[in-house]
Order: structure tokens, then sequence, then C-alpha cells
């Protein structure tokens, strides 16, 4: 069998189809997902907090991002976040989110607040989407379910996130901004001493281009919260910016001790404590922090009786390091050769007996190359013409995992075909596509055919691509391949000129059988 050689890849193939293939306003999709698609509905919408509509919601969003301050550091991996109503935290919240804009992150881990509920632990829903007017946001339910299983401070609190707004409040810019990425919600609810054992647990998960925001509030101050630590009447706004700005010094220099006994000697009221805590034990000694703004709503309104603070902080650092379990290696011909077995027999059971192949449950031994997370794209042909082809084109679960559902998923789920019969399954040819993740270029000038992939987006939402192989055999050039890719999309032949058009490359090992 041979190995074709190591190829950048961009994520559109005019023969092969994420799993299912874009239509409309496509996301990527979840992952071992509970159900099909239990969709978290938006609760907040028209309801005060941000607009209903997705018109005036994107229209809100993008003029909070224009009129925020132009972010100067290097590119973040965690943010402190606001969480209150756009008309009393936006414009804080844009200031923090203008340190992401022009940059891609992969997923984002929100560490939020359970105000409605009481979480022991932390709770992750069991949905494969967060739904706001602008769409859909899809879980990584892998990542999910890979923190629930660890046991320890995880579980699924049956209703403590259907109303909460401290993650939904978020995800708006965050859809403006990123467009598509997968979204793991947290709501802390721990002790700063078992923050520690959440962090671990984080630690382990966490990838290069994942992207960490703490979500809360600062001093919520007045009868209302329960806290009036100074009189009423003593430079109410003065003694709320000392006091916040106390709180974000040790956030700024990373003081998890000095920052747990700031809240015990003030008892500031930061609703956030919890998630900050866990923040604070997952970011290494090196990061830098950096305040982007600080606000009241006393302030905004004119009244102190009640007034909650709001405190931005960006945290910038080095790249953050794969786990060494998760790092690409080339497969050897014997992984490729156990790979292309088990595709092969996933397909033929399933399109034999309608039975899913089980490896863990038969005591299959697997070899150590197809157990790290990583992104695969199975191709099913017949004398050279296309069969099925679908894939997952990030790293969202084991190797191994994959090709046994995407081999499913091109014989029987590729809506372009109809299902595989059994009398076919001797003439199928089966080729198999590994897939490193995806990296965002400057410019589509930087691809070059034979060596790169592409995955094409527009607007941050439409999406398209190509496996690498896909150029050379059709014979095609630069130009030539992204006219393809934009028709691929549903898009004009040029619309890969335009500057809401976006690429992301990535690497594949491509081997097939007989080979």
């Amino acid at each position: 069998m041979k190995s074709i050689s190591l190829l950048l890849v961009l994520l559109a193939l005019p023969a092969c189809d994420q799993d299912p293939p874009p239509t409309g306003n496509p996301v990527p999709q979840p992952v071992e997902a509970p159900e099909p698609h239990l969709v978290r509905k938006a609760a907040l919408a028209g309801r005060g907090w941000y607009p209903g509509t997705a018109k005036e919601l994107a229209k809100k969003v993008d003029s909070l991002l224009a009129n925020a301050p132009k972010w100067d550091g290097g590119a973040p991996t965690a943010l402190i976040v606001p969480h209150a109503g756009y008309n009393f935290a936006g414009p804080m919240q844009a200031a923090v989110y203008a340190a992401i804009r022009g940059r891609s992150y992969t997923r984002v881990f929100i560490l939020a607040v359970p105000h409605r509920a009481a979480v022991d632990g932390v709770s992750i829903p069991a949905v494969t989407h967060y739904e706001t007017p602008l769409g859909k946001v899809p879980l990584d339910r892998a990542a999910a379910d890979r923190l629930l299983a660890s046991g320890g401070p995880f579980s699924v609190h049956p209703t403590a996130h259907q109303t909460e707004h401290s993650v939904e409040i978020q995800l708006p810019f965050l859809q403006r901004i990123l467009g598509d990425f997968f979204l793991v919600p947290m709501l802390v609810g721990t002790s700063p001493e078992a923050s520690r054992a959440v962090a671990a647990a984080l630690k382990k998960e966490l990838r290069p281009g994942d992207l960490v925001i703490a979500s809360s509030d600062s001093a919520h101050y007045g009868p209302r919260f329960g806290y009036q630590p100074f009189p009423v009447d003593d430079h109410i706004a003065e003694n709320l910016r000392k006091l916040d700005l106390g709180a974000a010094k040790h956030l700024l220099d990373l003081d998890f001790d000095g920052f747990v006994d700031f809240k015990r000697d003030t008892g500031i009221t930061i609703c956030g404590f919890a998630p900050i805590c866990v923040l604070l034990s997952l970011l290494p000694p090196e990061t830098e922090a950096k305040l982007t703004g600080y606000d009241t709503s006393g302030a905004g309104g004119g009244d102190y009786t009640n007034s909650v603070s709001y405190v931005g902080i960006a945290f910038t650092g080095p790249a953050r390091e794969a786990p060494e379990e998760t790092k690409f290696r080339a497969l050897t011909e014997a992984e490729q050769q156990f790979a292309l077995e088990i595709a092969r027999e996933s397909m033929e059971r399933f399109i034999r007996e309608g039975e899913v192949y089980d490896l863990e449950k038969e005591g299959v031994s697997i070899p150590e190359g197809l157990r790290p997370d990583a992104g695969s794209f199975v191709t099913l042909t017949i004398d050279s013409r296309l069969r099925g082809c679908i894939g997952d084109i990030l790293p969202v679960r084991p190797l191994y995992r994959s090709i046994l559902k995407r081999a499913i998923s091109s014989a029987a789920e590729d809506r372009r075909f109809p299902r595989v019969q059994e009398d076919e399954l001797e003439k199928i040819h089966i080729e198999i596509s590994v897939l490193t993740p995806p990296v965002k270029i400057g410019s589509f000038r930087e691809i070059e055919i034979g060596r790169h992939g592409i995955l094409l987006s527009y607007d941050g939402r439409r999406r398209s691509v190509y496996l690498p192989q896909v150029a050379p055999e059709q014979g095609w050039d630069l130009e030539e391949t992204l006219i393809h890719l934009s028709r691929k999309g549903g898009l004009a032949s040029d619309a890969f000129t335009s500057p809401r058009a976006s690429f992301e490359v990535f690497t594949a090992q491509v081997f097939g059988e007989d080979e």
C-alpha cells in the first residue's frame, strides 16, 4: 500500500462534504450528540438583554464593536467579559471582544455563572446547540462528554441552563466576530479549592486555537444586592472604582491567593468569582493581562442606589501547546492498513446488518496512531467515480472513531447519492484522508495547489471545502479551484476575491485500498 505524502489542506471538496452537507447558513456539526438536534433556545432575545431579531442584533453588536477601542496587544488565550444586558454592559463587552477581532478560534470554552439554580461543581448541558437570533452554535459534544466522563466535579444539571443569561449573552459577539466555532458551555459553582481540580481537567482538554472566557460582572452594590460596604453618601463612585480595581489588580497579576483573600476581606459581590478562580488556575505564569475597560451601571444611569460594575480583561501569552496525545504524526503503513480494514468492516456491517461496529465492545486492540483526536474524510468510489464522501473537518473525536463513523456516513448519509446497496460493496474502493486542524491564512494567494487544501468561509457563515487532492485530480489551477469552491458554497464565481471571504488550511495524509 502506498502512502501519499502529508499535505496542507483546505476544507472544501467538490466531491466531499461535512456531515451533513452545507445548506442555507451552515455551521460545524455537533459530535456524539445526545440527540440529533437538541437545541437550547434563545432565552434573552427581545427581553431587554439584547435585540430580538437577527437584523437588529447584528446591527447592535456591530455598532458596539465599531465604537470599541482598538486592541494593541497579542492574540488572547482567555478573556473576562461582563454578562449584563447590552444597554448596560455592551460597550465594556465590546472592548474585550475587540481583542479577538480578525483572529480565528476553533472552540470557545465559557466558564459562566449559575444565577438561577444551585450548581454543585460544574454543569455542562445535554444539548447539541445553543441558539440566538443569529443562528445555532454547535457544541463540541465530544469534548463535553470527555469532561463529563472524567468524573469529579462535572455533571449535567437538568434545568440550570434553560434561562441562564451568563452564557447566552456572550454568543452574539462571538457569532459576529468568529462566524463558525464550537462551544463548550459550563456553569461553575465550585469553591476556590475545588477550582484547581476543574482547571486540571480542562488543561487536558484545551488545544491550540481554543479560547477560554470567564463570564462575570464585578461588584454588585446596593440594598438590592445586600452589599453596602461604605456609607451611601460617601463618594460611592470613587469607592466602587477603588473596590473593583483592587480586585482587578489581583487578576492582572494572576494572583489567585490574593484574589481569594480580597474577596474574603471585602466581601465584594463578584458573581463570577468561581469561574474566575478556575480561569486563574488555568493560566500559565508567563501569561500577560491587560484591563480593557471599566464602567458601572450607576454611572450610566446616574443613580448609584443599586449599581453593577463591569470589568473587562484580556489575557495573552505563548501559544497553547497541544497535549502530546493529540499531536499529529503520520500513520505507519500498518496503521493505515488497520484504518482501511475498520472502515470497510464498519461500512459493510451497517449496510448488510444495520449494525454499528464497536471496537471497544469487541475487544479490538487499537493502534497508538489512531487514538488521538483527528479529523478524517472517507471517500468511496466505484470505477473511479465518486459514490460517497463525508468527513470531520475538526479533531473532535479519536481518529478511529471518526473513521468508523464517516465510513457509515459516506455509504448511507451522503445526500447526493442513494444509499450504497449490498451488491455494490465489493466494487467500492475506500480512500481515507487524515486531517490536521485548520489554520487561518491571510490571503488566498498563499494557497499552493497540490500542497494545500482549502476551507472557504464567507461572512463567517457559508462554508465550502476541498481536500488537497481535488484540484490536482481535476487539473485545476488556483483560480479555477477557487471559482469551483465558491460555486460549491452557493456563491458567485468571484466570491473568493471579496473581503468578506476568509480561508483556512490544514494537512492531510491520504491513502487507499490496494495502493
